[in-house]
């Protein structure tokens, strides 16, 4: 009866798990199914399962998000640069620098 139980538990874990988000990848980690005489270790491992899981999400997320301001910064930059090459008052001012007058 025990081992029938457990085995339904696994199912139901299973299951449960292909429908949860990826992005929730703690949710997914901290799932477990355990005997009650093997709660306590198995909490344990599923406890640092799920702080794994959330850290290399949290590293996965700060990644991109850097990569995101990096991409933006440079967006601005060359903004600024075109606005900047396209400006009268900036083509006088580097004739001005060069000691040409118009």
């Amino acid at each position: 009866m025990l081992q029938a139980l457990y085995l339904a538990g696994l199912r139901l874990q299973r299951d449960s798990q292909a429908i949860v988000p990826i992005d929730t990848g703690s949710l997914r980690g901290s799932a477990f199914t355990a005997k009650e005489d093997d709660l306590e270790s198995a909490v344990a491992t599923a406890a640092a399962a799920g702080a794994k899981i959330r850290n290399k999400e949290l590293n996965r997320r700060t990644k991109n998000a850097n990569k995101q301001r990096a991409v933006n910064l440079k967006k601005a930059i060359v903004a600024r640069h075109k606005w900047a090459s396209n400006s009268t008052f900036f083509k006088n001012l580097q004739k001005a620098k060069r000691g040409k007058k118009k």
